[in-house]
């Protein structure tokens, strides 16, 4: 195998592993957000947070040099 295919391949690892990690973290906040929910504990504070963190991670998602 040469080396520019060795890259490529792990190139598409890195993206692969990246966006693997992103979305795992947007669906870990989805499902906190939605247990805080049911539960009834949640206040306008906790859904700001919540909410803000879910953005932040799913905007790293198209922010990250590895997964463009």
């Amino acid at each position: 195998m040469d080396p520019t295919t060795q890259q490529r391949i792990d190139t598409m690892l890195k993206r692969d592993v990246a966006a693997g990690v992103v979305f795992a973290g947007a669906m870990w906040l989805t499902l906190l957000f939605v247990f805080f929910v049911t539960a009834r504990v949640v206040d306008d504070t906790m859904v700001i947070l919540v909410l803000g963190a879910s953005a932040v991670v799913l905007g790293l998602s198209t922010r990250c040099p590895c997964c463009r």
